[in-house]
């Protein structure tokens, strides 16, 4: 599983269910880190007899510079597996895959920047381009099969009758 978060950078490809598959499990696996955290943050609290106060004075600077290294690390490598699983479901599709993960990028994140708010009209992109990689089949746009495949356009042969 690692592998096909992790590996293949240049030329991986995967399916429409493997990917959806990959990408619901990257969301699980980032739900699940942020409830531990949250657990973790109302244990100690509920041990301090609800003084968050003490807490934050206790824990932030024993674990403060470690923590933070550590869940930013945790977040680059959550952001790096889903642009590779995007990557490797456009080079399936035919397209460039790191330029539409660079792109998706743009969508779902920058650009959502850009309205009054941070919260523009565009922060939705994101969701809109991951579900349009689910729906397109397999070489729609790849001009010629990969390693000798077909690519499922065949020219009739016109017959002696028609003539």
């Amino acid at each position: 599983m690692l592998k096909a978060y992790f590996g293949d950078l240049a030329d991986g490809r995967i399916g429409r269910a493997r990917f959806v598959g990959l990408w619901l499990g990257l969301i699980g696996m980032a739900l699940l880190a942020a409830l531990a955290i949250v657990v973790a943050l109302g244990a100690a609290v509920h041990l301090a007899a609800g003084d968050l106060e003490e807490v934050e004075a206790a824990v932030v600077p024993a674990i403060g510079i470690p923590a933070i290294v550590v869940l930013t690390l945790a977040g680059f490598a959550f952001l790096f597996a889903n642009l590779n699983i995007v990557a490797k479901r456009a080079r399936d599709i035919g397209w460039p895959g790191w330029l539409v993960a660079v792109l998706y990028l743009v969508l779902s994140g920058g650009a959502s920047q850009a309205g009054e708010g941070g919260h523009g009209g565009t922060a939705g992109l994101g969701l809109v381009m991951m579900l349009v990689l689910a729906i397109i089949p397999a070489n729609l746009f790849r001009r010629t099969p990969p390693d000798g495949q077909s690519s499922g356009r065949t020219s009739v042969p016109s017959s002696p009758r028609a003539r």
